[in-house]
């Protein structure tokens, strides 16, 4: 049944944001009280991320251990000086009393091989460290823009829950003049229904969104805050393949990483074809007779003979060790190029419905209820025709804000080397150097 020029229409709905990145209403109810009384911005966030993350801390202490282990794998072994007595108590004297010194002594420049290989595992913990900067570094912004998404979301759904409590209340004036049936008052007050619960659970995705941003940045206990952004961040970042593809290979820590363990494989096999050259263990001795009053000198020099081996094992698994670092090398370029084929593709779908909601169906949806609307004012439509364009354009907008948060986590990805995982324990050394330390390098005493 149509409406009747004697009842007043409801008032029209509240304009909804589309696309617009600032909302009174953003933060949770009855959150606490924020610090950023004008918003958080993603540069803000990832300030904080960058200053309070442990996971960085973590790397970069990998690197003082390596650059530890790159000092004392250099360092010449120290000698062994012993007291010597002999002859104690001969014609009731001290007989002969002295020093003993033993020294090894390092060939085939050992200590620099050895500092050769520490190198690599150095170069391989700083490339580690980039990387778990870029692994929170979107993260941050990945959980950033869920968070304003969301933020969007309560927004959205508030004024539909709003459009919703108006219809209803228009539906029962209907219903008192007779002009509805009691059926079309409960299926306004269905859609208020549905529309209430659409609102709470856009709450608890809010809330829950910022908990995960705020530990992403260190602070679990950071008080809610309004969350200020730009969409269109993400047009650069997934411009084009090729060119995302050529900076993935130019600055992927993690190649950096797979190259340091190349040059450290490769150092370590010197270091072995070095270990088949024996050192020389040099004593010295000295030593004075109280009877006679005579000096004793003594000296010993001696070699290992290699006439069982010269080391040829352990020479061939280092070989092996380098083949392997650098066919690892080659498999982690196509590994890359193969995420980055699954993250354009994803970027892309997000920037195809982004484009298209923006461009065709927000204004179609904006179209079709500004005409259900005056429609409904002349009696051409019933209540529940505006209610549903009401309803559909509020879920055009909330699907343009989901479609734009894909479009951003995905453009951070691809920006951020395909790095993710910004809570997890960063690599430990051996794990970077594929070696406990320098466990696996002969010792040169």
């Amino acid at each position: 049944m149509q409406a009747s020029a004697q009842i007043e229409a409801p008032p029209a709905p509240a304009p909804l944001p589309s696309g617009s990145t600032q909302s009174p209403d953003a933060a949770p109810v009855d959150s606490p009280a924020s610090d950023f009384n004008s918003g958080m911005t993603l540069e803000q966030a990832l300030g904080m991320a960058m200053a309070n993350n442990p996971t960085i801390a973590q790397a970069q202490a990998s690197v003082h251990r390596s650059q530890g282990e790159w000092s004392q794998s250099g360092f010449y072994p120290n000698p062994t000086l012993y007291y010597v007595g002999s002859e104690l108590g001969q014609q009731d004297q001290v007989g002969q009393q002295g020093v003993y010194v033993t020294q090894n002594i390092v060939t085939a420049d050992k200590l620099r091989l050895n500092r050769a290989v520490a190198a690599g595992d150095i170069a391989a913990s700083r490339a580690q460290v980039d990387a778990q900067r870029l692994r929170v570094h979107t993260d941050t912004t990945v959980r950033f823009y869920r968070a304003l998404g969301a933020q969007q979301q309560v927004t959205i759904t508030r004024q539909i829950e709003r459009n919703a409590e108006e219809g209803l209340a228009g539906t029962r004036e209907l219903l008192r003049a007779g002009q509805i049936t009691e059926a079309d008052e409960l299926q306004a007050g269905i859609l208020l229904q549905q529309s209430a619960i659409t609102r709470q659970q856009a709450e608890v995705a809010a809330e829950a969104a910022w908990r995960e941003l705020a530990v992403m940045l260190g602070l679990p206990q950071l008080a809610p805050a309004l969350l200020v952004g730009e969409w269109d961040r993400a047009s650069d970042a997934v411009a084009d393949f090729e060119t995302a593809w050529f900076r993935l290979k130019e600055s992927s820590p993690e190649l950096r990483a797979a190259s340091a363990r190349v040059a450290r494989t490769r150092a370590k096999v010197g270091r072995e074809e070095a270990q088949a050259v024996p050192n020389i263990d040099a004593q010295f001795s000295v030593q004075q007779d109280v009877i006679t009053n005579y000096t004793i000198g003594y000296a010993q020099v001696g070699i290992a003979v290699p006439i069982h081996h010269q080391n040829q094992g352990s020479i061939a698994a280092a070989q092996a060790g380098h083949v392997r670092a650098c066919r690892d090398y080659e498999r982690l370029e196509l590994q890359l190029r193969d995420r980055l084929t699954a993250a354009y593709r994803q970027a892309e779908s997000a920037r195809v419905a982004v484009t298209r909601y923006r461009d065709s169906v927000l204004p179609s949806a904006s179209r079709n209820l500004e005409l259900t609307r005056v429609g409904y004012t002349r009696g051409e439509f019933d209540l529940l025709r505006l209610l549903t364009a009401q309803r559909t354009f509020a879920e055009t907008n909330v699907a343009y804000v989901a479609a734009q948060v894909e479009l951003q986590s995905a453009a951070a990805r691809i920006d951020g080397l395909l790095l993710s995982g910004g809570l997890d324990e960063p690599p430990p050394p051996q794990s970077v150097g594929t070696s406990a330390g320098l466990a696996d390098v002969p010792r040169a005493d």
